[in-house]
């Protein structure tokens, strides 16, 4: 499954991430009204929808990696 996550919304347009890395520009009217930065999304026949469980995964990675930024040896990950 391909997921882009918002990156950041401005000027009424979210910017996502694509899973090659690329960027895309979409209208805040194309995604759920629930949509916020961070949220990882797929494109499915009925338009975008939030995948909450890879957001809360990728969440709790990036949340990981800066507890671990700066320890010696780190944690074994979650």
């Amino acid at each position: 499954m391909e997921y882009w996550c918002i990156d950041r919304i401005e000027e009424g347009q979210a910017v996502l991430e694509g899973p090659d890395q690329s960027f895309v520009h979409l209208d805040l009217s194309l995604l759920p009204p629930k949509a916020t930065e961070g949220d990882c999304l797929i494109q499915s026949g009925d338009g975008w929808q939030i995948d909450g469980e890879e957001t809360r995964r990728r969440r709790q990675e990036a949340a990981w990696r800066l507890r671990n930024l700066w320890s010696k040896g780190g944690q074994d990950r979650p």
